[in-house]
């Protein structure tokens, strides 16, 4: 019995012996095989495949983009040189703000690459009358064009002036250069001279001595704008939007919207027979 006993006990410290022999030689080959540099390999290789898929799918989302961008750019380009020529209500701010505007007006080189993009065969006056043309259809130009009108005059350098008195007000700021060319005699009138009044503004037939003296010209067409906005627009001296309808109560002289016009149109002129291509 005691045999049996032993030989059981040796037996079963055979089993566990070998168990042990057999799970250590296991974990030995699990290690091997967790361990081995084929299996770091494939992992690398699989995350740089995945890598490289991202990768790819993020390039195609870009291009797709680029294209998208470049869409919306061309149908802005598109637009404003369509707005450009155009001579209705439809305003400036609705493309940028004021302020931006404003900046842009002021960069020569930049305007006069948006300047070559202009239709030549748009005569922006060329199908209005002073009977028709309303004073308050913003003018869509840029003070680089109007400085380009007004070069070696006394009032070179206003146009900025010009439109930011357009922006300010709604008031035509082509109508606006126009009446200071036509009163002033392209600034070299006494009263743009010695009061910075381009505007003969005041200088009522009677009492031309009342004639208003501005501190500055960029004054004088602030001025101007607003009163033509607050009182011939908006206030009691409105008759109507037209050139013609601004002269019965403005000027004396019956003719002075046919003149003011023929003015408008001069600064078309000039601005459509010069390409700009050398500036």
């Amino acid at each position: 019995m005691i045999t049996i006993n032993i030989l059981f006990k040796n037996y079963l410290l055979y089993i566990i012996s070998l168990c042990l022999v057999i799970l250590f030689i296991f974990s030995i080959f699990f290690y091997a095989i967790v361990s081995s540099p084929y299996i770091g390999i494939t992992s690398v290789e699989e995350n740089l495949q995945i890598t490289n898929n991202k990768i790819a799918t993020l390039t195609v989302e870009l291009r797709s983009l680029e294209k998208q961008i470049q869409k919306k750019k061309n149908s802005l380009t598109n637009l404003y040189v369509d707005f450009f020529g155009a001579c209705g209500k439809l305003t400036i701010q609705t493309i940028v703000t004021p302020e931006s505007t404003r900046l842009r007006f002021c960069d020569a080189e930049l305007n006069s690459k948006i300047y070559r993009a202009k239709p030549k065969t748009s005569r922006t006056y060329q199908r209005y009358s002073p009977e028709t043309f309303d004073i308050t259809f913003l003018s869509a130009i840029t003070a680089f064009e109007l400085n380009y009108v007004l070069k070696n005059t006394p009032m070179q350098g206003l146009g900025e002036s010009f439109i930011n008195a357009e922006l300010d007000t709604g008031i035509n700021a082509v109508f606006l250069a126009a009446i200071a060319i036509h009163e002033s005699n392209w600034g070299k009138s006494t009263l743009a001279t010695e009061r910075n009044n381009l505007f003969g503004f005041a200088a009522y037939t009677s009492t031309p001595e009342n004639a208003i003296a501005f501190a500055s010209k960029e004054d004088a067409i602030a001025y101007v704008a607003q009163f033509l906005r607050t009182h011939y627009i908006d206030g009691d001296y409105y008759r109507g939007h037209t050139i013609r309808d601004i002269n019965e109560l403005y000027a004396a002289d019956k003719n002075w919207s046919i003149q003011i016009f023929s003015t408008m149109q001069k600064i078309d002129e000039i601005l459509q027979n010069n390409d700009f291509s050398t500036i």
